[in-house]
């Protein structure tokens, strides 16, 4: 898979998730991590893009044939991750994340003590 050698939180749910299922997971070559926009690498001398819909753009690839289902995703608030193979979408991973357990406990508990809570991403 090509975000093996990612550091990205979403990479690694997505490396947990395919050994969940039994999926091989093989090294790549030319792994190159796009800031904002996904990673590029090679499997088998084949160019393999994973990320948003930015770097489709980027790079120059339609995503026709997905464009609904990644809306209907995003719809319920998940992250759209698409997957290209020798310049070609092939599919694409939907993640969401999930409330920790006492979060919004937390947060209240902090905004009682009269602090004001912000979110930080990465995401843009």
């Amino acid at each position: 898979m090509a975000e093996k050698n990612s550091e990205h939180p979403i990479a690694d749910a997505i490396l947990k998730k395919a050994e969940e299922v039994g999926l091989k997971i093989d090294e790549p070559k030319g792994f190159e991590a796009l800031p904002g926009l996904g990673v590029k690498a090679f499997i088998d001398n084949i160019e393999i893009l994973v990320g948003n819909h930015t770097l489709l753009v980027k790079e120059g690839l339609s995503f026709e044939g997905y464009k609904e289902a990644a809306e209907q995703l995003s719809k319920q608030g998940k992250t759209i991750i698409y997957v290209a193979a020798s310049r070609k979408v092939i599919g694409l991973v939907a993640v969401a994340d999930t409330l920790k357990e006492g979060a919004k406990e937390a947060v209240k508990e902090l905004k009682t003590l009269g602090m004001t809570v912000l979110m930080l991403t990465g995401d843009y």
